[in-house]
């Protein structure tokens, strides 16, 4: 079984590098432009993993992660949000609202995979 992550960016040369890298290595991958449809997408494709970017149309990263993991069914799925900013106050909001951690964009590559390796094997 192949699993899955959600991709949720407004950001779409971001959501298309991220997308390849991951499906490269035999990932599963989910994207979303909105929040609304990165929402609706948790429930159709239940992913073993989200990512999910500030630059998020629709519905905030934030409010994004809140409302996943509001769902008891979905609560044990990772979120990771993607962040232009490193800030304490910044990844207290992301923390407190659920999100596991925040990778910092720019990002390359084997930062992305290092991270989606690392979480994926918390999945339930």
């Amino acid at each position: 079984m192949t699993d899955k992550i959600l991709l949720a960016s407004g950001d779409s040369p971001l959501l298309e590098r991220a997308g390849r890298v991951l499906a490269d290595q035999e990932y599963q991958v989910c994207p979303f432009v909105d929040g609304i449809n990165a929402l609706i997408g948790v429930v159709n494709h239940r992913p073993d993993l989200i990512f999910v970017d500030t630059l998020l149309p629709r519905l905030t990263a934030h409010q994004f992660c809140y409302l996943v993991k509001r769902n008891a069914e979905f609560r044990p799925v990772p979120v990771i949000i993607l962040s232009n900013t490193n800030g304490l106050a910044e990844r207290a909001k992301g923390h407190s609202v659920g999100a596991i951690y925040q990778l910092v964009k720019p990002f390359d590559d084997q930062e992305l995979l290092k991270v989606t390796r690392r979480y994926m094997t918390i999945c339930p």
